[in-house]
Formats: structure tokens, sequence, C-alpha cells
């Protein structure tokens, strides 16, 4: 009887890990929307799973051992009730004192896991940052910059209907930031036009907008590519 109550017990322990992992990885892709697999596969990713699924199965091996369940309710009870434990535990933070600057320190479980929410976010932010060297490094051979800098921020303004005020100064400020360093090479430049264009509209604009670039100066696109 002793055997099956520790073997059911650590199944049981197992799926309320399993469920609660599974609420930490819609918490993850719910968080990082922009790269929800990432968020997942990642190192602290993987970390922040596992933990709360640990957490969790602890958790209901207390209640388990502290009042054995009778019946089914009693049973799905304790599995909600150790996911809701183990979620509330994570998110816990010990307030410490105040220092001399003023600043005052925090410590516990859920100091913990944003240190690891921070990691994933960083971990995306390094791939985002990959995938987005790529996409204008690609995109932008053969680029002039002559010719680039007002077609591609006509095309972005005229294209883009929904720009506030402000959207159009921080362009206007990142143009004048951009066409002033002159101790750049135009190519450096281009790039950073690029980059511009991508973060208001996105990839597939930028695609579109290098490929009609390449339709109006068809002859200035050979030269440079030439060259």
């Amino acid at each position: 009887m002793s055997d099956w109550l520790v073997s059911a017990t650590a199944g049981w322990c197992v799926i309320a890990g399993v469920l609660s992992a599974l609420a930490a990885a819609a918490e993850l892709m719910g968080r990082f929307k922009e790269a929800p697999g990432r968020a997942v596969t990642c190192s602290p990713g993987v970390a922040f799973l596992l933990l709360s699924g640990v957490s969790a199965g602890l958790v209901l091996l207390g209640l388990r051992y502290a009042d054995e369940p009778q019946n089914t309710v009693t049973l799905l009870t304790q599995i909600f009730l150790a996911g809701f434990v183990a979620r509330t535990i994570s998110r816990t933070k010990i307030t410490g004192f105040k220092g001399a600057d003023g600043t005052v320190t925090e410590t516990g479980p859920g100091q913990f896991f944003e240190k690891l929410l921070t990691a994933i976010a960083r971990d995306i932010d390094r791939e985002r940052a990959n995938i987005r060297l790529r996409k204008v490094s690609e995109q932008l051979v053969g680029v002039d910059y002559g010719h680039a800098f007002g077609f591609f921020i006509s095309e972005l303004l005229a294209a883009m209907q929904d720009l506030s005020d402000d959207d159009k100064q921080d362009i206007g400020d990142a143009l004048k930031i951009i066409d002033g360093r002159k101790d750049l090479d135009d190519a450096t430049r281009v790039d950073m036009l690029g980059y511009l264009v991508l973060d208001y509209s996105g990839v597939d604009f930028l695609e579109q907008l290098v490929k009609l670039y390449h339709v109006r100066f068809p002859r200035r696109s050979a030269v440079s590519l030439a060259a």
C-alpha cells in the first residue's frame, strides 16, 4: 500500500509540474509575443519552465503528505492549488533595508525569476539583432546613399498613414544624425537608413522598398554592384 502511495504521489507531482510548466510557457509566450518560440527554448527560458514545474511538484508533495486526498475532487483541488502556490512563490520578493544611496534591495524567489525574465529578453534581443543585421546587410547591397536618403524616407512617410507627429519628429531627428555623420562611409549610412525603415515599417516593407528602389534607379544599382 505504501509503495502504491509513493508511486501515485510521484505521478501526480509530475502532472502538477507539467501543468505549472505549461502555464509558465503560456506566460512567456504572452510576454514575448515577438519571439514566443525563442522565449521557451533558450537556456533561461528552459530554466524558468523547469523551476516552475519543480516548485509546483514540491508544493503538491507537501500538500499530499499533510492531507492525503480521499477523492478525485480533493486531488484536483490540490493540483491546481499547487500550481497557484508555485506561481505565487515565483513572484514573492523580500524587501530589504534601504541603503545609504536610497536604493532598496530585494531578494527572494521573485527576484531570481525576474533575473531569468531579463535573461530571456536579452537572449531574444540578441537573436533579433542577428536577424536585423542579416536582413539589412543583404537587402541593401548596391543601394546608393544619395538616392536612398530621399527615396526611402519619402516612401516611408507616404505609406505609413498612422505615424504620429512624435514619430515624424523622431524620424526627422534620426535623419539629421545619419546625414550628419560625414565620418561614416555611404554604405554604413545606407544601413542606418535601412534600420530606421525597419524600426517603423518592418521587414516586408523594407524588402518591397528595396525592390522598388532597384526599379526606379536601375542604372545606379548596376554601377554600384559592378563597383
